[in-house]
């Protein structure tokens, strides 16, 4: 089980293999709604890089203008 821990591509092989199809890329926003993506359990590696973005200037509270650069979801798959 400790490979599973530290191997990404362990844990996504063990997540299919558990018969999971998507993941959530996801973060609480100022108010304290969480806020998420669904991201198929094939472009998970991807997610863990911090494929899934999320348009800031569209979230309220939060201090962006819409030609600012997005924001990045990463996940923390180290299971702490």
């Amino acid at each position: 089980m400790e490979a599973a821990q530290s191997d990404p591509h362990a844990r996504i092989a063990a997540l299919e293999e558990a018969g999971i199809r998507y993941g959530l890329a996801s973060y609480v926003d100022l108010h304290g709604r969480p806020k998420c993506k669904a991201v198929p359990i094939a472009h998970f590696a991807q997610m863990l890089r911090g494929s899934e973005l999320f348009t800031g200037a569209a979230l309220d509270g939060v201090p962006q203008e819409v030609n600012d650069d997005e924001v990045a979801a990463h996940p923390d798959f180290a299971g702490r």
